[in-house]
């Protein structure tokens, strides 16, 4: 292939949307690889801050930002003992301007359907039909180790309604015994794969990629 043109099944293919992705390959296919060009304003939203996503439909194989309320919504985390989930927002077809969303923040750590919670982190964002979805990492205060959880809402701003631990640390001597964390969910047909981190015996000790999937 020389050139091309990928539409989305899932959204509408216009530039508004983002739903069709055109490539000329010039020695290999430059999407998403670059050249890529730092943005003149950064940093685009300040610390303590870490970023996961734009908000996206659980089934777009190129997860590609989507419009709510004639805006882009980034998902971050604010990290450390209490850290919440936050928003931001942009217009910008660049994305390249960022404004911090005025009703921050959108999930914080209280008594959850798994007890006491320490922080929440490392949103995922993402709609399917007229739902929205955040998964997120969970550090549980009877030991202080991450699980991913989730919680549902009908509008990326709320409120969220927050569900139970969806993927628990592994037993002990696991190659996830110790945390599970950074969940990335999309949809393949009936089946629901959620990629996370997994850590061994400490934080940061033996970071792999574990995967759990659903009906």
């Amino acid at each position: 292939w020389t050139s091309g043109t990928y539409t989305s099944a899932v959204l509408p293919a216009d530039a508004a949307e983002f739903g069709a992705l055109s490539w000329t390959e010039i020695g290999a296919w430059p999407y998403p690889w670059g050249p890529w060009a730092k943005n003149a304003a950064n940093p685009v939203l300040p610390a303590p801050c870490l970023n996961e996503n734009l908000a996206c439909d659980v089934a777009d194989p190129l997860q590609q930002p989507r419009l709510f309320d004639g805006k882009y919504w980034m998902a971050y985390a604010t990290g450390g003992t209490g850290g919440t989930i936050r928003l931001a927002w942009t217009t910008d077809p660049g994305l390249a301007s960022w404004t911090d969303y005025e009703g921050n923040p959108v999930l914080s750590p209280g008594i959850g359907p798994n007890g006491e919670e320490g922080y929440v982190y490392s949103p995922h964002l993402c709609r399917e039909g007229e739902a929205w979805y955040l998964f997120y990492d969970v550090s549980l205060a009877a030991d202080g180790r991450q699980r991913n959880a989730y919680a549902t809402a009908p509008a990326p701003t709320g409120p969220w309604t927050k569900g139970q631990v969806i993927v628990d640390r592994g037993p002990d001597g696991a190659w996830d015994d110790y945390r599970v964390s950074e969940p990335h969910v999309f949809r393949e047909g009936d089946t629901y794969f959620l990629y996370y981190m997994g850590d061994h015996v400490c934080s940061g000790c033996n970071e792999q990629v574990g995967l759990a999937t659903t009906t």
